[in-house]
């Protein structure tokens, strides 16, 4: 069972200790790799709206060389698109630090397609040939942000890897062991997490059951979580006053339970999502990569007709 918690790895023979207490520091702030990738994105939208804005004084009449390199760091681009789906296929789990580095390629590369695309036609959709291509690189772009929304919401925010029931599982167990060692006063604290994690963990009954849990689950476990924090700070300041601990014993003892409770509640909130957003990105990526493949086809038409 889940709760049953496994306090060393049976492979390595050390104590099991959660990737969110060991590293701290990726849960806050960006990464150097998030950093490019929102870097791009910014850059990309300012880029655009520049040219779209300027796009009768800037751009020369007629095809230059500048707008044929364009046209092909374009096409380069959108052909790069489909390496990561296909190096998921082809590499699997032996290269799985090639697959997160082309993801981030990918979705930078996603952000760059569309800014070359636009200033290789100067802003100008002549043909119905050439809007229905434009349309689809930014329907794809569009599609691109909303699959990183739900990719975060189904994929380890620290490691890149996905999120599964079993880790979660062993990451709310060894901190709900930890949270009772560490405040077994806690009593009263620990029964309204039972509930809590018996509500948030129940089935849901069918797809529209899980939208209307998920439209209100955030507002739900915020206002829930700020309780128990709440609740957890009383129970300490009554403790450390029928004991007469010391400030340095009583910041020690908040600091730790606030830390458990903390990834206690993330690992129940995450799980009660989970089952839900990994239907909804599988039905994306189901609709996301035939419209990749029809943007490819439809730049390798557009550089035969020209």
């Amino acid at each position: 069972m889940a709760d049953q918690v496994v306090l060393s790895d049976s492979r390595a023979g050390v104590p099991f200790v959660p990737e969110a207490l060991t590293s701290p520091r990726h849960e806050k702030g960006l990464s150097g790799a998030r950093l490019v990738v929102l870097l791009s994105y910014i850059a990309a939208a300012y880029l655009i709206f520049m040219g779209w804005v300027n796009r009768d004084e800037v751009f020369p009449a007629g095809m230059t060389p500048l707008h044929y390199l364009l046209g092909v760091i374009a096409a380069a681009l959108m052909l790069s698109l489909l390496y990561y789906p296909l190096w998921k296929v082809v590499g699997g789990e032996r290269w799985k630090g090639a697959m997160r580095w082309w993801f981030r390629a990918h979705l930078v590369f996603g952000a760059v397609a569309p800014v070359a695309v636009l200033y290789h036609a100067d802003f100008q959709l002549g043909s119905v040939q050439d809007q229905f291509s434009v349309a689809l690189v930014f329907l794809v772009f569009l599609s691109g942000l909303v699959g990183r929304l739900i990719y975060a919401r189904t994929y380890s925010s620290i490691s890149g890897d996905k999120a599964t029931l079993e880790s979660l599982g062993r990451d709310k167990a060894y901190a709900k062991y930890k949270l009772a060692t560490v405040c077994e006063f806690a009593s009263r604290l620990r029964s309204s997490l039972q509930a809590y994690e018996i509500a948030a963990l129940s089935p849901s009954r069918g797809l529209f059951d899980s939208l209307c849990r998920l439209s209100s689950f955030g507002i739900w476990t915020t206002w829930h979580e700020a309780a128990y924090r709440r609740q957890l700070n009383e129970e300490i300041a009554y403790e450390a006053h029928a004991r007469r601990w010391s400030a340095n014993q009583r910041k020690s003892v908040k600091a730790d339970a606030h830390k458990y409770l903390d990834l206690y509640l993330s690992s129940v909130r995450k799980m009660g999502g989970l089952s839900f957003y990994d239907n909804l990105f599988s039905l994306w990526y189901a609709l996301h990569l035939p419209l990749l493949m029809m943007m490819v086809a439809a730049g390798a038409l557009h550089v035969l007709a020209a």
